[in-house]
């Protein structure tokens, strides 16, 4: 689920809105009040958020920063810390990455917590503390995936942190949420009258994070971005008099709370080392705390509910596998759970059509979700059929038609419009296809339908990872094509990186990046295409190595694969299919050796920033 961002907290005398009287100003403003500085800032993050991607969002964002640090030196009011915090948030989750972003996620830190600290209103003060839970998640996520595992006590520190704060503000709202429930028309509605506040506030609570556009700075119109209206007063902003408004909560910013809190207690279950299955009480509790939610829940909000159910059930499946893993063999079962998740998660889908979501990613997530489990499913089967004689096998081909059902899901949420708000869905949806198109083609030896096909489903990787990679902007060398065998092998080129957009996004492109030397691997090795005429040098010699020497020719630095990449693309692969063969860890470790550590000495800076959250 994607961070709740309440509106930007606008400034007293906001009667006209930043953005609107100053369209036709050409002279830059001195921004020498705090008032002036306040709006400046305002205006410059709506700027971005109309762009959202690219070096000009970045631009204005790092301009409203600017500009809410120069208002908190005329007067550190609650509003300019809390927006400073949010700004700095958005650029380093969506624009810088490590080991930069992660000072700027200790700032937003703190500036969140300076925030809570200025507010005298518990409402106010729980607006903040979800905002900085959201802050130290992310964190703790960057963390652990760009430090590995001996940053593991402190993102597990970060986590648990996250989790109180949660705790505070699930109490905060649900006690307002339930008195209002009891007493309709006695609490205050976000204005601060007397009115029916759930009912009421709802509306607001939906229209949070969309604004309309106050300023078509330049005409730009590539990025339209719903927001305030030039007469209202923005959930969470102040009004016109001056006073900063209270944050009532709403049922539909309850849910998200509820989600986030039951998302990050799912994460530290399966975190947890040693392996332990969560106690029932604790099992119960997290579903008892879903269940509650969906008391309040808005009706376009209650299929999100389902599906953090089914997440929630779907991790202690996946707790259960890994205590049980050794014990896999033909017919043992362990694929059953997952199965019947599936065939919950495609009711829930076809609910939808009946029951449609407020939000219009609930049918990807819901079929990717569907998708992920089909694919695991498959992995368990394949386990348990090396387990047993060699050769075709009802489990192989149990895995042929989840890793089916599995493509036809993707496809579907391949085809699902576009969401400016998701730029990385669809190219992490194309590299979950690559993926399982190469899991399909990896069956050939023990399942006949796989070996017809293997040469189309190698066909079908080379094209999901063209686009891909096309659309993450990074030109990668192609994989081969079966028809295309005569092609001239390409000579490896400098790699031009595409503007930054955030950690999530150069991610994607490097697990992207080291899938394909995964495929050729599988070819190279003759355990895919094995016995047809040239594959090997054609995977090897042909497409491996361009490939890494046009990702080695990337200058040192951030943008560069290193070592640790390639120790966690390893380490996700062992996670779902238990270890290597000794003869892919030496792929991978002839791989890794051609690779600088060009971040040594940067690996203990999100330690550092972990120790400054305390």
């Amino acid at each position: 689920m994607p961070p709740r961002l309440p509106a930007k907290r606008r400034n007293r005398d906001d009667e006209s809105p930043a953005g609107r009287s100053s369209k036709k100003v050409v002279k830059e403003p001195t921004y020498d009040t705090y008032d002036e500085a306040f709006d400046g800032g305002v205006e410059h993050e709506e700027k971005g958020e109309r762009y959202r991607d690219g070096e000009k969002a970045q631009r204005f964002y790092e301009k409203a920063a600017e500009l809410y640090q120069k208002a908190m030196q005329f007067d550190e009011t609650y509003d300019a810390t809390f927006n400073l915090a949010r700004v700095q948030y958005t650029l380093a989750s969506q624009f810088y990455l490590p080991p930069s972003s992660l000072d700027i996620y200790g700032s937003a830190i703190a500036l969140y917590r300076n925030a809570m600290g200025k507010a005298e209103d518990p409402f106010l003060k729980s607006d903040a503390g979800f905002n900085l839970a959201q802050a130290l998640l992310s964190l703790a996520e960057l963390t652990e995936e760009y430090e590995g595992p001996a940053s593991a006590g402190g993102v597990k520190e970060l986590r648990d942190l996250a989790m109180m704060l949660l705790q505070t503000v699930f109490t905060t709202q649900a006690e307002y949420l339930q008195f209002a429930k009891d007493n309709p028309g006695e609490v205050p509605d976000g204005t601060g009258e007397v009115g029916d506040a759930p009912e009421a506030e709802a509306a607001d609570a939906e229209g949070d994070a969309e604004m309309k556009d106050g300023d078509d700075e330049g005409g730009d119109d590539s990025a339209p971005a719903a927001a305030d209206d030039a007469d209202a007063t923005p959930h969470g902003s102040p009004p016109a008099s001056g006073v900063t408004a209270v944050t009532y909560p709403t049922p539909s910013a309850f849910v998200d709370t509820v989600m986030t809190f039951v998302d990050t207690q799912s994460t530290l279950w399966e975190s947890a080392e040693p392996v332990v299955m969560p106690t029932e009480n604790a099992q119960e509790a997290s579903k008892g705390v879903l269940g509650y939610a969906a008391s309040f829940a808005p009706p376009g909000r209650e299929a999100e509910l389902d599906l953090a159910e089914m997440k929630l059930l779907l991790t202690l499946d996946s707790i259960n596998w890994e205590l049980t893993r050794k014990d896999a063999k033909p017919g043992s079962g362990q694929e059953k759970g997952l199965e019947g998740a599936a065939r919950a998660l495609t009711a829930l889908l076809a609910n939808l059509d009946a029951s449609p979501p407020d939000d219009p990613s609930v049918r990807a997530d819901i079929l990717t979700t569907l998708a992920d489990t089909q694919m695991e499913a498959a992995t368990r089967l394949v386990i348990q059929a090396k387990a047993g004689p060699p050769g075709p096998s009802p489990q192989a081909q149990a895995a042929w038609a989840h890793l089916t059902s599995a493509t036809a899901n993707l496809g579907k949420a391949l085809d699902l419009p576009a969401l400016g708000t998701q730029p990385e869905f669809k190219p992490h949806v194309q590299m979950q296809l690559l993926r399982t198109s190469l899991n399909r083609a990896r069956l050939a030896p023990i399942n006949d339908t796989a070996q017809r096909n293997q040469a189309q489903l190698l066909d079908n990787c080379a094209a999901y990872a063209h686009k891909a990679a096309t659309a993450l902007g990074w030109a990668y060398p192609p994989l081969p094509k079966q028809n295309g065998w005569a092609v001239p092998v390409p000579a490896p080129g400098k790699l031009e990186p595409p503007f930054p957009a955030g950690w999530d996004a150069e991610l994607l492109a490097r697990t992207l990046a080291l899938l394909q030397l995964r495929v050729c691997y599988f070819v190279h090795s003759g355990q895919v295409l094995a016995g047809v005429e040239g594959a090997k040098e054609k995977y090897g010699d042909g497409t491996a190595k361009p490939l890494v020497e046009t990702l080695q020719s990337v200058p040192p630095g951030p943008r560069r694969i290193g070592p640790r990449d390639i120790e966690r693309f390893v380490g996700d692969v062992e996670d779902e299919e238990g270890p290597l063969s000794e003869g892919e860890s030496q792929w991978w470790a002839e791989i890794a050796a051609k690779f600088v550590a060009d971040d040594a000495g940067q690996q203990g800076l999100a330690t550092e920033i972990l120790n400054q959250t305390e």
